[in-house]
């Protein structure tokens, strides 16, 4: 069978059992009138409609008969649940007698109903009890056993390999029984025939033990294994076992028989649960799905328990509460279902702990209100009130420390974290990076191992695998993404805080070395341009300085040396300038240069008023004197020509020598022509080269700005 196919079983089977105690329950007799005992203890006629309308709301029904046989009432025929509100099994046999004999004048052809003041009135039953007239109780308690079925046969479908996931499909299944068929006989409008009741009754207790039975078996394997197999089928029989002694009638006491081991059952599944707790404490996923059982058995079946099993040792009958009591099994289910499937087990944290201190408040206030109800007998008010007042001046008080000691988090180090990542994030070189990244992750989960993750790259935020075991750290900066598995040394999960911070770091990690990265670009491009300076500039003045035969030029000359220097260092330049004026201070120091070499300057320049800007003037005459140290030096020419031109807002600067010439794209070329092709391309300039057979041409083009306003 596919796992389709038993799922459809499942659902079958549940739907199957639903119908049946819904086809049972409206095939008895309907008088249309609803009993219930008032405070005097008579049973009064609390709601009236179809054959019994004729009856007033309210009146006192003191006996019911059938023209042959009369019976009194009595408030022990409207009891709804015998199981702990019947003391012996003599009691309960007594009872069923009763409800026989009442059963068998419901189904006559007309009932007569006496009145306390001698009133008659007779009234046809139906065969059928109407379905729109089955209580809440009866829906609810039918929707618990389905729903517990079908959460547990699913789980069972994909897990059956897992004994645990048998347990709880066997759970499931007694929960199909006890839950329905306890409606069906507590929500009878008066009575049903002793056998029909006895056996549902009976598949009540037999439920409600292999109930209990299951979980205690399903302790002893989930979510770790701490008994062999044959240990949880023994548990099983010894319930079942049970339940035949009683119905062999060993036991004479109906409370100890139908309650005791039930709490025997109940006990040793806390004793197992702490057991298993013990032995997981190197397991966090193990751990974490024990905490989905806690969490819904405290929840679940405690509450039930308090508010249905132990005011029934204090005689206290609460069965009118138990139909609605069963929803308290729907989370017990699910919390079951979501640790034997891992679901999201890093997600239990901190709110798991909030609300078992919720819990064990609410169960503490419980206990105090009974104590002082049924031992110091005090009134119901006043009792409650000393019991909000004991929880609020012992409980929550004690309860924030405990929740100080041993659930909130210690202060993160915000200031020391941020100043570990900033001095990871500024290691010299990828390797010593990493190494200070994987640091501090390590010093912030204390994981037992760290490796590089497989996965995208591109993966932008931290993700949780493997049930939390491990966390998945994205690439930050030029580290790659890392595989973080078992936190705190293993004891605990990664969960959603832990992922979140995960990727805060690595985002502002990876913003530090992008920003570090930046930096060592701008030191660089900075460096680069104070040697572009002093090669083309300081240079070139220092060589003129050199050559020049007069030593008044010399001293000019290593002054404006000086004076380059300074805005080298100081990244300063000149201010705009009219174009006319700037060549005019270009011509004269280029022709002062030359003449010192006995070169001869042909000049060709615009007269427009139009302003060079700081940057493209010195890229000018950065290109300028470069070009010119090199005639000087190599070039051997005699004549060298500079045409400036102005031409639809673009410098057109072409400088011509008529010297030996050489490749510009050969091994000879070195850092000047390197330099002046960089100064143009930062201008946004073209630069190219020509070499003829005689001679060298440099050709630039520059787009000027456009003046604002035009």
């Amino acid at each position: 069978m596919t796992p389709g196919d038993r799922m459809i079983g499942v659902v079958a089977i549940g739907l199957l059992c639903a119908c049946a105690m819904i086809y049972y329950a409206i095939s008895l007799p309907w008088l249309g009138i609803k009993f219930a005992v008032d405070e005097r203890g008579a049973t009064v006629a609390a709601q009236v409609q179809g054959p019994s309308r004729a009856v007033p709301l309210g009146t006192p029904i003191a006996a019911i008969g059938d023209g042959v046989t009369q019976m009194e009432l009595v408030a022990g025929d409207l009891l709804i649940e015998p199981d702990g509100n019947l003391p012996r099994y003599a009691d309960y046999e007594a009872f069923l007698a009763r409800q026989d004999a009442l059963a068998a004048i419901e189904r006559a052809p007309r009932v007569t109903l006496y009145g306390a003041q001698g009133e008659a009135w007779t009234v046809t039953p139906l065969p059928q009890r109407p379905i729109g007239n089955l209580p809440a109780d009866f829906w609810v308690a039918l929707f618990v056993g389905l729903v517990a079925w079908l959460i547990a046969g699913s789980i069972w479908v994909f897990r059956r390999e897992q004994r645990s996931a048998r347990y709880l499909l066997l759970s499931g299944a007694s929960t199909l029984v006890f839950s329905p068929f306890s409606a069906v006989y507590g929500t009878r409008e008066l009575a049903m025939a002793s056998a029909p009741f006895r056996f549902f009754s009976d598949m009540n207790f037999l439920g409600g033990s292999v109930f209990i039975a299951a979980l205690v078996a399903l302790m002893l394997y989930y979510p770790r294994a701490i008994a062999p197999a044959w240990i949880g089928r023994a548990v099983v029989a010894l319930f079942v076992g049970w339940f035949a002694a009683q119905q062999v009638g060993l036991f004479d006491s109906m409370v100890f028989a139908r309650r005791a081991l039930v709490f025997v059952g109940l006990i040793a599944t806390f004793v197992l649960a702490a057991v298993q707790w013990r032995g997981t404490r190197f397991d966090p996923v193990a751990r974490a799905a024990l905490q989905w059982f806690l969490l819904s058995w405290l929840v679940g079946c405690s509450a039930f328990a308090a508010l249905i099993f132990v005011p029934q040792m204090f005689g206290i009958d609460t069965s009118k509460m138990q139909a609605f009591g069963f929803l308290l099994f729907v989370p017990v289910y699910a919390g079951l279902a979501f640790g034997i499937i891992r679901y999201r087990l890093f997600d239990l944290g901190e709110w798991w702990a909030r609300t078992m201190t919720w819990m064990l408040s609410l169960v503490m206030l419980v206990l105090l209100d009974m104590l002082f109800l049924l031992v110091l007998h005090l009134s119901p008010g006043l009792s409650i009130g000393l019991a909000l007042l004991v929880c609020g001046l012992v409980w929550l008080p004690l309860r924030g420390l405990l929740w100080g000691r041993f659930v909130i988090r210690r202060p993160i180090d915000t200031r020391g974290r941020f100043q570990r990542l900033a001095d990871a994030a500024f290691q010299d070189g990828t390797e010593a990076r990493g190494e200070a990244w994987a640091r501090l992750l390590e010093s912030i989960y204390d994981p037992l191992e760290i490796d590089l993750a497989d996965g995208d790259p591109d993966q932008a935020e931290a993700q949780i695998a493997e049930d939390g075991l491990v966390l998945i750290v994205p690439a930050a900066g030029d580290v790659p993404a890392l595989r973080l598995a078992n936190a705190q040394r293993g004891r605990h999960l990664f969960n959603r805080a832990d992922a979140d911070t995960a990727s805060d770091l690595a985002a502002m990690f990876d913003h530090l070395v992008r920003n570090r990265g930046a930096f060592d670009a701008g030191a660089a491009t900075e460096r680069k341009r104070i040697a572009q300076d002093i090669h083309d500039h300081v240079g070139a003045t220092l060589l003129d300085a050199l050559h020049s035969p007069r030593s008044e030029r010399k001293d000019s000359l290593i002054r404006d040396t000086l004076a380059d220097l300074r805005g080298i260092i100081n990244g300063t330049g000149q201010q705009d300038l009219p174009i006319g004026e700037a060549l005019v201070q270009i011509r004269r120091e280029t022709a002062e240069r030359l003449e010192a070499k006995g070169i001869r300057l042909d000049w060709q320049s615009p007269s427009a008023a139009v302003s060079l800007d700081a940057a493209r003037l010195h890229t000018v005459r950065s290109i300028v004197r470069e070009t010119v140290s090199n005639a000087i030096k190599h070039a051997e020419c005699s004549v060298l020509r500079i045409a400036i031109t102005l031409d639809s807002g673009e410098l057109s600067l072409v400088i011509e020598d008529d010297g030996k010439g050489f490749d510009p794209h050969g091994p000879a070329s070195g850092a000047g022509l390197v330099n002046i092709r960089d100064r143009a391309t930062v201008a946004g300039g073209d630069l190219s080269w020509l070499a003829p057979e005689d001679g060298f041409v440099s050709r630039l083009h520059v787009q000027l700005p456009v003046p604002a306003g035009t």
